[in-house]
């Protein structure tokens, strides 16, 4: 019976060790979960490079044409300077996009690739890139001739260069 009464007690200490084991395991696993799940930020999105604050400068040049003839075309270059504020939505609606937030309350949303490739849709139309996590340039044409963009009247477009630097 010795031999018996050994191996029954082996069981349980390797049963204990199993299940002490086990709960060890569920309570690092679901800790995990509520930590990531509770969490705003998602560590893995490639867009989190990019979130920061930004001195943009920006070339803007528009062209518009009058109708009807009589009125001359109107051509102007003007530069400007102001703070941007990029930030991220996790929500599956702004999959893909940044959010760009001015000094002076306007917010525009733009798509960015995982190879920091700005695209633009329209009536805002053109191409861009992030050239590091610093800096970034983007050229965007708004178009009125694109459906919804234009109060009738005339055409024309306008682009806006733009550079920015991380603060």
């Amino acid at each position: 019976m010795g031999g018996i009464e050994f191996l029954i007690s082996l069981i349980r200490l390797i049963l204990k060790t199993a299940i002490n084991k086990l709960i060890k395991l569920v309570v690092i696993i679901t800790g995990t979960v509520f930590v990531l799940g509770n969490c705003k930020k998602n560590p893995f999105d490639y867009r989190n490079k990019y979130k920061g604050d930004f001195l943009f400068t920006e070339y803007y040049h528009s062209y518009i044409y009058y109708l009807p003839q009589p009125n001359p075309p109107r051509d102007s270059f003007i530069t400007y300077q102001y703070d941007v504020n990029i930030d991220v939505n996790y929500s599956k609606e702004f999959k893909g996009k940044l959010i760009l937030k001015t000094d002076y309350n306007y917010t525009q949303t733009i798509q960015v690739d995982k190879k920091g490739n700005i695209l633009l849709d329209c009536p805002y139309q053109g191409t861009g890139k992030f050239n590091n996590n610093n800096n970034l340039n983007y050229t965007e044409t708004y178009n009125i001739d694109c459906p919804g963009a234009g109060l009738g009247g005339g055409y024309g477009q306008s682009s806006h260069t733009i550079t920015a630097t991380r603060k």
